[in-house]
């Protein structure tokens, strides 16, 4: 029963995974629609009522998770009006944190809702990509954008979709149309001006690649050669204003905003280091004028310290190894798990060059669905099931 779904439920698990991924993109959303911030807890709202019709077959911890994602969204509604910054972040971060855990708990006890909710998210991301193509600004020396919205939010958005084809095409049937919209995605990244997403999306390939996909004896040569290849046509094909930013980077030619980064990595660094147990989450605002360093693990360090790193970097290590031993013995074909696996290598890559502690909602929903997933997988009651799965 952990993969084979009953019929009743297709609609609620199509209706389930809509809301969910509409919360998860409401913030990229909004960069194109004037929408009221109360529409994505709207969302998320919607996902908790339609996730309650599967009560009576969900795991008793995942109820218990969900009471407290409820309980947490309520608190956080009523002091969001009061509190400064930094409680404003403590409480964004943990209600990401626990609804994180409740949605991908319940997409991995239904394992077979995660056919819909990968298509879905791969379509909305298209969506935005698309709407970015018709209502951004496109030329040599402008990103592609959308009014104030950072172009990082769009090429995040077009990674994702670009991930879903790949794998698409790598596991399932090739059709023109997903090379298609394969290419689609990686025109939309490069016109955004955006190295992260692209040097993510490049890493996520080359690591899925060289686990689950080339043989033994050519690991090494074919990442070698694949990245090769990608960075000398990135420098015939790219616009000029990619070439400008990812070679002149690469070369030392810095740009203001290069330079304000390396600034931002060097004071986390230092805060860190003057202060191994962490500052306080949100303290690292006293400090420069952006509120974060533009990097997870300085932010974390800097911020949370040491210890609260290494409980972090011995979860994601161990969440990375085992899942990839899991997908080759069970799941080596099944598109849709070695696509959240991609969107977990990639959403953690991105957290390297932007955004805060907060912004990474599709790292932390599919580290804690490979959680799930060990879990789940380690059962002998599914194991039966899985093998058939694969």
């Amino acid at each position: 029963m952990w993969y084979n779904p009953p019929s009743v439920y297709n609609a609620h698990v199509w209706m389930s995974s809509l809301f969910f991924s509409l919360f998860m993109y409401s913030g990229f959303f909004g960069v194109f629609f004037d929408f009221p911030d109360y529409l994505s807890y709207i969302y998320l709202v919607a996902f908790f009522i339609l996730s309650l019709f599967f009560i009576k077959t969900l795991h008793i911890y995942l109820v218990f998770i969900g009471v407290g994602v409820l309980l947490l969204f309520v608190f956080f509604s009523f002091f969001s009006f009061y509190a400064d910054n930094e409680y404003l972040k403590s409480g964004k971060l943990l209600l990401i944190l626990f609804f994180s855990s409740y949605s991908a708990a319940f997409f991995c006890s239904k394992m077979y809702s995660i056919k819909q909710l990968a298509f879905i998210l791969s379509m909305l991301s298209m969506i935005i990509s698309l709407l970015a193509l018709s209502k951004g600004g496109i030329g040599s020396d402008v990103r592609l954008m959308q009014g104030d919205g950072n172009p990082i939010w769009i090429a995040r958005c077009s990674g994702i979709s670009a991930l879903y084809f790949f794998i698409k095409m790598k596991k399932g049937n090739k059709t023109v149309l997903e090379l298609l919209l394969f290419m689609l995605s990686l025109l939309v990244i490069f016109l955004s001006g955006s190295r992260g997403p692209l040097a993510s999306m490049i890493l996520a390939i080359i690591i899925w690649l060289m686990l689950f996909d080339v043989r033994s004896v050519s690991k090494l040569m074919s990442a070698i050669f694949l990245l090769s290849i990608t960075i000398v046509c990135s420098y015939f094909l790219l616009p000029d204003l990619m070439v400008e930013r990812v070679f002149g980077f690469i070369s030392g030619n810095f740009s203001s905003s290069d330079e304000y980064r390396l600034y931002l990595y060097k004071l986390a660094w230092s805060i860190f280091t003057g202060n191994p147990m962490g500052i306080g989450l949100g303290g690292f605002s006293e400090y420069a004028l952006l509120p974060y360093p533009h990097n997870l693990v300085l932010e974390i360090l800097s911020e949370l310290g040491f210890l609260v790193m290494a409980l972090f970097s011995l979860i994601l290590f161990f969440v990375f190894f085992k899942s990839a031993k899991i997908i080759k013995r069970y799941y080596q074909n099944n598109i849709e798990v070695n696509f959240f696996y991609c969107l977990l290598i990639f959403s953690f890559t991105n957290a390297m060059f932007s955004g805060d502690l907060t912004s990474p909602k599709e790292f932390y929903f599919t580290l804690f669905f490979f959680i799930y997933f060990i879990y789940l997988s380690g059962s002998k009651n599914n194991e039966t099931s899985t093998t058939r799965y694969g």
